[in-house]
Parts: C-alpha cells; structure tokens; sequence
C-alpha cells in the first residue's frame, strides 16, 4: 500500500493506492495556510496517520513548494513551511519511506500517465500558479525541484500568478466559485480579461518548451467553460500555426490528478 497526499494552501487530498497505483480510498481535510508551524504539522500528522496501515510502504506528498534533498525551501502559498526538513521529521515520525516533491511536478507526472506523452507541460490553476515539466518522458525538476515555475515573471502591474489564479479573482472583490452567476456582460468582461492573461501563460510555455501537450488542471479549470474557447482562440494568433497546431491544449478537471502524481513519486524514486 502507498498512501499519497496533494498538500494545498486551502485543503489537503489523501489517498490509499494498491500496487496497480489504483485508488482504493481517498479523504480531504480543510488546511490553514496561515497556521503555525507547529499546528501544521500536527494536523498534516493526523491526516497520514489516518490513512496509514501496517502494509504502507512509502508516503508521498506534493506540496506547492520549492523543495531541496527533502526540505521545503519556500512555499509562498503556506506560510509556516520555510526552511522544513519535512522528508526527515515525517520519516522520524512514522519510520516509513517519505517522498516529496512540488505539487505542479507531480501534477505533470499525473498529466503525462494521462496523455500518455513524451513532453507533457502540466500547468495548475488554483491558489497559486504552478508549472511542471515532463521532457523526453522524464519529469524534470530542476536543482530544487522547481522547473518549469514562471508564476513569477513580471507581467503587466505584478507578476504572472495575479491574473490567472485566485487572486485575479479576489483582487477584483469576486469570489472565483460565485463568478459563473454574475449577470452576462460582468462575466464576459471578467472571462474575456482572464482569457486574455491566460493565453500569454500558455503563449510563454510554447514559445518555451514546444511540448507536445499542455495539460492544465487546479479548481478555476471548473470554471473553464467560460474561458477555455476565447483562450484557445487569441492563443492561436499569439503562436505560429506550426507551434500551435502540434500542442495539444487539454483542460483536465480531474480532483485526484494531484494526489495520483504524488503516489507516481514512489515509482519515481525507487526505479
């Protein structure tokens, strides 16, 4: 048995897997991104006691963080979780096998299982911005496991992660989960602008790393009937036919993606 969990700013996503990396039993918790640290971890404790049974073998986690040799560097979107040996305590605690990487790296390892590609870009929308890379059918994280993560280049006022996340919405005083009841001509204008930063996300990874496929998945993908046809349609006039015509575009609203990407960690780590 692997137990797997997508660590969240807002939730936490666990799941049971049987050797075939099916899921056999999954839960979610609430989380507090502006907890202590202490706090933190003892509620990210009872949440893999929960699931754990004499049979696990391995613990795996995807976190939305910059991680180096099992430590969380920086995670901007859980404040507490600075300079962590995580890997260490949880494998003190529970004497079992704990692998971690960056929620948007096991994301595309999920994306790429999906799609069966090569060169898989996986791209989450949600809280934050995250990007991960799987090239030449291996995932590619980088000296810190942070490849692939443009959430902040500059752009307009700020950067990227502003205008495509849920600070776009919160910065306009709309609640992302309320935005498909707004009156029509509110919600075309807020889609429309949304759209239009996100097609230059996706402009930046083509013009990049020319994947065979984007994959993009995170909460405001629920949202995508609103935007995914003006995306791909200004995306069309910002790349050349040829580089948008061999990416395949892929709006994946898929819960588990995460947490699946993480149970692949173990795969990962022990070939």
């Amino acid at each position: 048995m692997i137990i797997a969990f997508d660590v969240g700013g807002t939730k936490i996503l666990g799941a049971q897997f049987d050797k075939n990396m099916q899921i056999v039993t999954q839960q979610k918790w609430s989380a507090d991104a502006n907890d202590s640290l202490e706090n933190y971890l003892i509620h990210l404790k009872k949440c893999i006691a929960h699931l754990l049974t004499p049979d696990t073998i391995a613990i795996c986690l995807g976190f939305p963080s910059i991680i180096d040799d099992g430590v969380i560097i920086r995670s901007t979107n859980i404040t507490c979780l600075q300079n962590v040996p995580i890997k260490k305590i949880l494998e003190a605690e529970f004497d079992i096998s704990v692998f971690i990487n960056n929620d948007a790296n096991c994301f595309a390892l999920a994306a790429a299982r999906h799609t069966k590609g090569r060169d898989v870009v996986g791209v989450t929308l949600g809280t934050g911005l995250g990007v991960g890379l799987v090239l030449n059918g291996e995932l590619y994280s980088g000296v810190t496991q942070g490849a692939g993560e443009i959430w902040q280049l500059p752009y307009k006022e700020s950067i990227l992660e502003n205008y495509v996340c849920s600070k776009y919405f919160s910065q306009k005083k709309i609640d992302a989960k309320e935005a498909h009841s707004l009156p029509d001509k509110e919600r075309f204008e807020l889609f429309d602008e949304y759209a239009q930063n996100l097609s230059d996300v996706l402009a930046y990874i083509i013009f990049i790393y020319n994947p065979q496929s984007i994959v993009l998945g995170g909460s405001l993908t629920k949202l995508s009937e609103f935007y995914e046809e003006r995306t791909l349609k200004l995306l069309r006039n910002k790349v050349v036919d040829d580089q948008f015509l061999k990416t395949t575009i892929i709006f994946w609203q898929e819960a588990t993606a995460g947490v699946v990407g993480a149970a692949l960690l173990s795969k990962l780590y022990t070939q």
